[in-house]
């Protein structure tokens, strides 16, 4: 079975979608040949505006991981176009589950771990992208996931919204997976001129956490531009520093670059957490 990854917030507009894009295209390109998995939980399925598969055939509304979630069938992944990488559509077909007693039953919470359980296709990894807050659909995806990063923007909201974390999580880690790992927070959307206010936002997850929160070292700095000009076009910041590059602009050239390297690193840390994660069962197996 792949590795889960669940990126979640239950605070709205802090990132978490552009991040499950990024990472999951650079996870791609690390992991070759094998291969990665998107699965858009959100309703609203924006994840297709910063993939570029919006209209097209892999957006299916949610219709497939409805059929799943509810029905137990396989759905096949659609390509994005990309190497390696996959996806399960979201949609708004998705907020008819959340309203479905199957679904939202106690003996339900395991649906998502059994669909990814019966995945073909070599896929080393699985990237999920949980809808805002922390209801059914959120508890699936915790439920199926090894590890979890928690996106938060600089802004006295997003920090206290990782609090209403704390009871869902013991829940799911107490009654339904013992393994689940919080890989730690990202910072996002940074304002780069404001070096002091990152400073600040570390002490503050600190003392949110009572000291075992652990916070990314690589932030996300504020880059509407860039990430404005990226989702428009359908790709990722990679991708767009790279269409950037090609025209004669030099400034929006800088800040696609920036914003791509900072994803670059970004995926290369929560990679890094996710294989250590698993290092010490490995040592206790080969033992």
């Amino acid at each position: 079975m792949p590795e889960v990854l669940a990126l979640l917030s239950s605070k709205g507009g802090v990132g978490k979608t552009g991040l499950c894009a990024n990472v999951a295209a650079q996870a791609a390109r690390l992991l070759h040949p094998e291969r990665v998995l998107c699965v858009d939980l959100d309703p609203s399925g924006d994840l297709a505006l910063d993939l570029g598969y919006r209209g097209e055939v892999a957006d299916d509304q949610g219709s497939a991981l409805v059929g799943a979630l509810l029905h137990g069938t396989t759905p096949r992944p659609a390509p994005t176009g990309r190497a390696g990488l996959d996806v399960f559509a979201g949609g708004p077909r998705l907020g008819f589950a959340v309203n479905v007693k199957a679904c939202l039953a106690s003996d339900a919470v395991g649906a998502l771990a059994d669909v990814l359980g019966r995945l073909g296709g070599g896929y080393r990894l699985v990237v999920v992208d949980c809808p805002p807050g922390l209801g059914a659909l959120s508890r699936l995806a915790l439920a199926a996931a090894d590890g979890v990063v928690i996106p938060t923007r600089a802004d006295d909201g997003s920090l206290a919204a990782i609090g209403a974390l704390a009871p869902v999580w013991r829940d799911i880690r107490t009654r339904h997976n013992a393994g689940l790992a919080l890989l730690g927070i990202a910072l996002m959307q940074v304002p780069t001129e404001v070096r002091r206010l990152e400073t600040r936002l570390r002490d503050d997850l600190r003392i949110v956490g009572e000291g075992h929160l652990r916070v990314f070292r690589t932030a996300v700095r504020a880059n509407s531009e860039a990430a404005y000009g990226a989702r428009r076009l359908g790709l990722t910041a990679d991708e767009y520093a790279h269409h950037a590059h090609s025209t004669d602009n030099d400034e929006p050239a800088r800040a696609a670059r920036a914003l791509a390297e900072d994803y670059r690193h970004l995926t290369g840390e929560i990679l890094g957490r996710l294989r250590a994660r698993r290092a010490p069962t490995a040592r206790g197996a080969h033992r």
